[in-house]
This record gives C-alpha cells, structure tokens and sequence, in this order.
C-alpha cells in the first residue's frame, strides 16, 4: 500500500511542478518589469506626493503637536506603500500594453516585409534582379524558362550585351522592348536601374501568343487584305499578291470603286459581305468584316474557282440530264429509285413529221441537212418548255411531246394543241429564212399510258400504250401545215380552240374513226422561253 502511495505522488508531483512553473515565471517577469528603472522612479514619485498629502489628512494634528504615537508610524508607512503599489502596477501594466503594441506593429510590418518579398515570387512573368559587378542575384520561380534558354542561374553573369542593350533602351527612354527566345515562348525583356542599392531589376513579359497572332496574317494561305473606309489599302499579305497585281493595287492606294462600295457598306453594317472577283483567270470570294475599333474593314479571300467550275459542270450535267428526262423523274432516279414506271389515265401525245424532208435531204449536204433539221428541232424544244410540254425523242425528222405527266394537270390538251400549231407556224418561218420547200404534219390524241425509264447505260424516257400508236396514226393520216387530232382529243379542247371535222380515218388497229382538224380560235401567242404551264 505504502508503495503503491508513492508511486502515485511520483506520477503527480511533475504535474505539480508544472502546473505552478507558468505562475511562478510569470511572476519572475512582473517582478523584472517592476524593478524598471523608470517605473521605480514613477512610483517613488507618487508614493511620496500621494503619502504626504494622506498622512496629512490623516495625521496632520498630531504630526504638527509632535504627539504621535509609535504604533501610528507603521500607519504612515503603509499610507506610502499604498500608492507606491498602485503606481507599480499601473507602470508595468502600461509597458505590457505598450509592448504588446510595439510588438504587433513589429509583426504587422514584419507580414508587410514578408508579402513584399514574396511579391516577386508570385509574378507569373519571369523578373530578375542584376547586381552592379553583373552577376544574377534573383530570380523568380517564372524565370525558369528564360534561364534555362540563356544557359543561366542565380550567381552567374547575366549576358554582358543584352544587359547593355537592355540599359541602353531604359537610358534613351524608348518604349521599345527587347525580345528574347525562350524555348517555344518568347519573352520581351525591359530593364530598371535602382542606383539607390546598385542594381538592376529585370522584367519579362510572355509575348508568344501576341507574336503568334501578328503572323497569323502572314501565314494565311489565303488572301487577307485590309482597308480604311474609303477604300484605302493598308495591307496585303503574301497570299494576295495576285489579287493585288490583277487589281494594280499597292498600300496606300485605293481600290475599285466596285470593290469601294461593298466595303463601306460592310463598315456601315455588323454583318459580314461577300464579294466576288476574278483575277488571273481565279476567282475569288472576298468575305469583308469590320473592324469598328480600327475603322477599318477586313477582306479575307477565299479561292472558289474550283467550287465554281464544279459548280458550273454540274449545272450543265444537270441540264443534260434534264433535256433527256422530265424533272420529276430525273429527281427519282437521283434518289437511286430503281424502277420508274407509272400509269397515266390520260395523257395528249403529239407527233410531228416534216413533209418530204426525205426528197430534201438527197439534195442537200450532210452539214446543211443537219444545220436545218437542228434549228427547227431548236425551236420546237423552245416550244415545248413555253407550253409545259415534255419532248420525248426525236426519230430522224419526227418529233414526240406528251403533256399531263405532272400530277393536277387537268389543261395538258389546250397546251398540246397550242404546241401543235405553234410547230407548223415555227416551220413556215424558217422555210421563208432559209428559202427551202418544208413543211410539217402534226397529230395528237389524249388516252392513257404507261411511261417509264428504260436502259442502265444509255437511258431514255419514254412513253407506251395504244393512245401513242393512235397518236401516230393521227400524225401519219394527216394534211401538211395542219394539226388533225381524234375524236376525244377534239372534244377537250372544243372550247378553247376552233374544230372542224376531217371526215373518218382507217387507223390501223381501230378501223374507222372520226378525226378533227384544229385551229386557233385567236391569233396565237408563244413567248418561247417563258413556262405558261398554267391556263391563262
């Protein structure tokens, strides 16, 4: 049991001590305080004014009478020590607070030194500090790079001829800025002298990105041009030489007008213009954007000559292809449909065939037989697309045409007649032109029929049914500079144009039947060029 006490007063005793250490040095450095030289002073000072003016008030009758009792004078004492006491206290508490004070404005202004120093570390751009004899005394952790490109470090010599060019610059006052390759960056360096402390601060700034914008013009290899609002060329980069040659500009020259006005509409206006030019047999595509700030305008050019030439084949691709086929079926055959073949309830076939072009052809040459059956044929196709009539093909000096193949077309009959007879007027113009002996038969009748596309390689559209074979046979049976249509086709057409009977044809096939011959029932009109597929 005894042991096990003084085991325990062991364990506790360090504690105890510690725990009266902190009171105890506490009072060591009060004490220290207290025995200042100045707060002594103070407090004898006060003790005995403080003293005097008490043991007056309190004693002053018997201190005067010299009648004082002994015992008293340990009260007078003590009337001393009270103020001495508090005047103690209150000295040391002021040069606590007033040290707590210096203290904080020495920490305060030691966070000043210590953010001020760490300033530079916290520049993200490269900064240098250059002793007088040369050597690098500073560097922050942005310099890095630049070190590494100039093969330096802290304590080593800066380049002697930078620094000089460097210092040159600061001493001439120019706002010049000497660049350096780092690596992939580039740097512009500018120097300030502290004659003060006998240094030189070095500053570096990342231009990389502004060097890159600047050739970004330069290594366009497509025309880039700028101009003021006037028309004032103020650049050219190398890719628009040959705009420039073509257009015999050069900086501070003026464009064309044309090309004048399209820029300051583009400075009038946010949106971008496009302008179109041909120079050196290559076209280009001029996009003009403003720039406001620099009241400038921007032209960036764009080759399209190959787009255009594409451009153009395909229109002419387009165009032969549609002179062999009907719009809508040539757009279902782009669409890879694989088989295009309808049913028509009624369709009008036209047939036309020059009268004696046989007899005429043996005393004609080859060239000029071609040159006149291409210039009627010419015409007729001009008729065609004027009355909404597709051709179909041409069979040495005949030609076919079928109307009603777009769907809604309920006026196919009027046109093809209309057709029909503008055919026989274009023939007997161009007899009277070129002074040769032609003529032309025109048939027509309305029935149904089945057309469709035939052939992989060399495709046609074509038309088939027995209104076609009627068709013929109406062509075939009829009178020179007449068109002579069937009974059906008469009736539809009764109302819009003049029909006079012809009597019964044997068509083949079908015996005898009634036929018609048709007139206009006013003087003809055909703007040929113009689709006038709709009624009038």
């Amino acid at each position: 049991m005894a042991v096990h006490r003084t085991l325990h007063l062991v364990n506790i005793l360090p504690m105890f001590f510690k725990n009266i250490q902190t009171p105890i040095a506490a009072l060591i450095r009060w004490l220290a305080a207290a025995a200042d030289k100045s707060i002594l002073l103070r407090s004898v000072k006060t003790a005995c004014v403080v003293g005097c003016v008490l043991a007056a008030i309190n004693h002053g009758p018997e201190l005067l009478a010299g009648s004082i009792e002994p015992e008293k004078f340990a009260r007078i004492l003590l009337t001393f020590l009270v103020p001495f006491g508090v005047a103690t206290f209150a000295g040391v508490a002021g040069k606590r607070n007033q040290q707590k004070r210096s203290d904080e404005a020495v920490r305060a202004l030691n966070r000043q030194m210590d953010a001020v120093k760490r300033f530079p570390d916290a520049n993200p751009s490269p900064v240098l500090r250059v002793a007088a004899s040369g050597s690098i005394e500073y560097g922050n952790a942005a310099s890095k790079d630049l070190f590494d490109s100039l093969g330096i470090q802290v304590g080593m010599a800066f380049p002697e001829p930078l620094l000089h060019q460097l210092q040159a610059m600061e001493v001439a006052q120019k706002s010049d800025l000497v660049e350096v390759e780092a690596g992939h960056k580039t740097y512009a360096l500018r120097s300030t002298t502290i004659a003060t402390f006998g240094f030189v601060n070095i500053y570096a700034i990342d231009v990389t990105a502004a060097k890159v914008i600047t050739k970004l013009p330069t290594q366009n290899p497509h025309p880039v041009m700028q101009v003021t609002g006037d028309g004032v060329v103020l650049y050219f980069n190398p890719a628009a030489e040959v705009i420039q040659r073509s257009l015999n500009l050069s900086v501070g020259g003026h464009l064309p007008m044309a090309l004048r006005t399209s820029v300051q509409s583009a400075l009038e206006s946010p949106a971008s213009e496009n302008i179109e030019i041909t120079c050196a047999e290559k076209i280009y595509e001029l996009k003009a954007v403003s720039i406001p700030e620099l009241g400038a305008v921007n032209l960036y050019g764009v080759d399209v000559t190959a787009n255009r030439l594409l451009s153009a084949a395909h229109k002419e691709n387009e165009r032969l292809l549609l002179s062999i086929l009907p719009k809508n079926i040539a757009d279902r055959l782009r669409s890879g449909e694989p088989v295009i073949a309808d049913q028509f309830d009624e369709v009008s076939i036209l047939f036309a065939d020059l009268v004696s072009f046989t007899e005429l052809s043996a005393t004609l040459k080859a060239a000029r037989l071609v040159t006149v059956l291409n210039g009627l044929f010419a015409k007729f196709d001009d008729i065609s697309n004027a009355y909404g009539v597709e051709k179909i093909k041409t069979i040495g000096d005949c030609y076919m045409a079928v109307a009603g193949l777009l769907p809604g077309d309920i006026d196919h009959a009027r046109r093809t007649a209309d057709m029909g007879l503008a055919m026989i007027k274009a023939v007997k113009d161009h007899a009277e032109e070129t002074g040769l002996d032609l003529d032309i038969r025109v048939g027509i009748h309305t029935g149904p029929a089945v057309a469709g596309v035939m052939g992989k390689k060399k495709f046609i559209f074509d038309i088939w049914g027995d209104a076609v074979n009627v068709a013929s046979r109406m062509e075939s049976h009829g009178l020179k500079g007449e068109v002579h249509v069937s009974a059906h086709f008469a009736d539809l057409v009764s109302q819009t144009h003049v029909v006079t009977p012809h009597g019964t044809t044997n068509i083949k096939g079908k015996g005898l039947m009634p036929t018609f011959l048709v007139h206009a029932s006013e003087p003809l009109i055909c703007s040929i060029g113009a689709d006038i597929r709709q009624p009038s």
